[in-house]
Formats: structure tokens, sequence, C-alpha cells
């Protein structure tokens, strides 16, 4: 024992332990070194695989730069805990150019043409009442560096909203259904209302001054038989309406009857599996889509030509040829109330199958003919062709850490063209060069 203490003492004061306290040292670095190397070579190899369009099962992610759609996706990141929460706008590959940081945990957002954003904001508490998804409580306007313009608050608030022409803001709350009424609605799991009612929703317009200046009642144009609530559907509500569109004015002629959608809004209410045309006016329902056609649905948006796109989860569908068919994207033709074009994942079984979101997601037609699609609880972003080419995929970064699992879920996106915003700022290019693109995020998480 002696003789080794004696030992690593004359090691220590020989020099012999700085020595190899030095070739430890110097071993680190070549490790470090190398290390980065790789690191380097991996990023590198990433980019320039970006540049080409490979299948969804290869390299990622997928860019053909001669067919996508030139744009930014704003990206509303579901966050678990804690109330802060981010608002990015990403490029093409993902790499954040905007940033906007928020007092509580945003759902969705919009950009305004001036570059303020609006966005509903889940307020504290607000998500563990009502027993249904998408409750939310605030909407604010922020401007480009963050600052609050505008806010409203409402906690019956849920899902989306939409900016009007006059700078109202529409938007979607819950409500009640009369008692009696609510009696009378067929379907559903008997015992499971919520506090003893049958909740609908309303679509209310709201002022700059925060006031309720019109409204539409869900329940008051629905029938309690022919609406009916499937078998296993709790009963705590009827309708459950995710998506919300403003309609600012088209009509058409059809051989045996002229429509017209001028100021009314499209609506999604997935409980009952149906996307809703209401009129104004009126508060009619101008139009609706067939049943069996949808089940349980998001994202309805209203086409330039007059159609309809809508993300079809395809949940709780009655018996088909196809029972084991996942989620779809579909555009329907609201004259003839046929479907004109749909992506359903792939061609055979198993990818059709694959391609299965319960809830969340959407879908957002771009200027250049392709489909941008929402996976909502993958937070999975890709864009096809007409003819159904993966040419861009993207998987949201900014997951949430509550989990054990990546958690990478959001409501859904969109992606803003390069004109279509008045920029507040100077932004690089969607599809920058590879210098920049490559550029750490780190700042932006």
């Amino acid at each position: 024992m002696v003789k080794n203490i004696k030992k690593r003492n004359s090691d220590y004061f020989s020099g012999r332990y700085f020595k190899n306290q030095v070739k430890l040292l110097r071993y680190s670095v070549y490790f470090i070194a190398a290390i980065s190397v790789i690191y380097l070579l991996l990023n590198f190899t990433y980019c320039k695989s970006s540049l080409k369009a490979y299948s969804s099962l290869g390299n990622f992610p997928v860019i053909d730069k001669d067919k996508i759609s030139l744009g930014y996706a704003l990206i509303s990141p579901h966050k678990d805990k804690g109330e802060n929460g981010a608002i990015y706008l990403v490029d093409l590959y993902g790499k954040p150019v905007h940033k906007w940081q928020t007092k509580h945990r945003p759902l969705y957002s919009i950009l305004k043409k001036n570059g303020n954003i609006v966005t509903t904001l889940i307020a504290p508490g607000n998500d563990s009442d009502f027993p249904a998804g998408g409750r939310t409580g605030i909407i604010q306007e922020l401007d480009w560096n963050g600052k609050i313009l505008w806010e409203y608050k409402n906690d019956k608030l849920h899902h989306d909203i939409e900016i009007l022409p006059n700078g109202n803001v529409a938007a979607l709350v819950w409500e009640p259904v009369p008692k009696d009424m609510a009696k009378k609605i067929k379907g559903g799991v008997s015992g499971t209302e919520f506090q003893g009612d049958v909740w609908a929703d309303a679509i209310i317009e709201i002022s700059k001054s925060g006031d309720i200046v019109w409204t539409w009642h869900a329940y008051q144009h629905l029938d309690t038989e022919n609406d009916a609530l499937g078998p296993l559907t709790p009963r705590a509500e009827w309708t459950h309406a995710n998506s919300l569109r403003y309609i600012y004015g088209y009509s058409f002629d059809d051989e045996d009857e002229a429509f017209s959608y001028e100021d009314s809004y499209l609506i999604s209410l997935r409980e009952i599996n149906t996307v809703a045309i209401v009129k104004k006016s009126d508060g009619s329902i101008a139009w609706r889509t067939p049943k069996s056609m949808l089940a349980y649905q998001h994202d309805a948006t209203m086409l330039p030509n007059g159609n309809v796109l809508v993300f079809d989860n395809n949940v709780f569908r009655k018996p088909s040829p196809r029972p084991l068919q996942g989620s779809r994207v579909v555009e329907i033709d609201p004259q003839k109330n046929k479907i004109v074009w749909k992506f359903d994942g792939g061609e055979t079984g198993a990818e059709k199958a694959r391609f299965k979101a319960d809830i969340t997601s959407g879908a957002q037609r771009l200027p250049n003919g392709n489909t941008l699609i929402i996976h909502g609880p993958l937070g999975y972003l890709f864009e096809v062709t007409p003819e159904k080419e993966l040419v861009w995929d993207f998987i949201n970064p900014f997951g949430s850490d509550s989990t054990p699992w990546p958690n990478t879920a959001i409501f859904k996106a969109r992606r803003y063209g390069v004109n279509e915003i008045d920029w507040p700022e100077k932004l690089n290019s969607p599809l920058p060069t590879l210098s920049v693109m490559c550029q750490s995020i780190k700042s932006y998480i």
C-alpha cells in the first residue's frame, strides 16, 4: 500500500501525471473534432438531399424546388405544460424566420396582410373543465414584435377564428341547447351529458370594442332526428364545430338552381359529420354535405372555383367496403355533391390505412394548385401535386417536453406566399441557399 502511494507521488512529481493528462486532453480534442466533422457532414448531406424529391420512406425532408409553392408556414405548436407559448414563421426547410412569444399557449394563428397575427390562446384553467377538445378562451392580435394590440376573453371560445373584411373577428363558442330540445336529440350514449346539458355551437362576430354584434345559433337550424349523434358518441356535445371560414362572395348558376354564397360562413360540425354553408342574412343553411360523405372532418375551406376542400378524418364511419381505410383530403363540388379530387395516402390498402389522423389536421389549396396537408397528431406537413406526387414535407420541431415521447402535435397550419403579406422586415427567401438554410435554429427554440 505504501509502495503504491509512493509510486503515485513519484509519478505526480516527475511530471508523468501531467503528461498523461495532456494526452487525455489531446484525445478528447480529437474526439470532439471528429464528432464536429461528422455533424457537419450530416448537415451537409441533409441539406443536399433536401434539394431532390425522395419517397416519404427515404431521405427527409422532401423538397422538389421546381414543383413546390413558395411561402412560409405559420405554426402554433402545442405546449402541454406551463403557460407561456410561441408562434413560429418557418421557411421551407423548417428554419424559423420569425417568432412571436405569447403569455399563454396558442392553438391557432392567422397572419394579417400587415404582418400582425390574430391568435387563439388557451386561458389558464380553461383546459380542465369542459370535456371537449379545442378549448381556448382568449383571442389576441399581436404586432410583428409581439405587442398585444387587442384582446377578447370568453371562456366558451374554442377552436377557430376568422378575420372579417370590416376588421371584426368571427369566432366559435359553445352554448347549451335548450333542455326541452336537448331531450329530443337522437343518438349518443345516455347519461353522458355535461352538467345535465347537451352543448352546441354558436358563431359570434366581435367588434374592435369587444362587443358581440352578430350571433348564429346552430341548434336553431338543425333537426333533432336527422342530425342524430352516433351510437357511441357522448351526449356532451351535439355539433363540435372545429373550423370557420367567411365566404366573401361567390355565386354560380347550375342547370337546375342558382347558388349564391355571398356573405356566408363555411362551418365544420364534427359530431354530426357535416360541413355547411350558413347565410348571414337569415341564418339558414344554404348547403350541407350529404350524409355519410364525411366522418369527423376538420378544416373546411372554400376554393376559388367554388368547391370545398376538407380534411376527412374518417373516424367512426359506418361499415363500408373498406372498413380499415384511413383519413383523406377531399375536394367537394357543392353543385353536384360529388368528390372531384382526393388524397387518401396511396394506392394500396396498407398505404391508405397508414394515413390516419383521428383528431385535428387540415388542408390548404396552394396558389400553384398543389395541396398542403397537415397531419395534426404528428405535426407532419406535406405538399402534394394534383397528381398526388409528394414534393415537400416537414415535421414540427417545436414539440412539447412534458411527455416521455416526442410530442410534435399541432391543430392545423397555413402557408403564406412571399407576396401575400406586407412583411414588416426583409425576410430570407423561403427556399434559402445552402449556407443560410443550415444555420442553427437554437436561438428560436
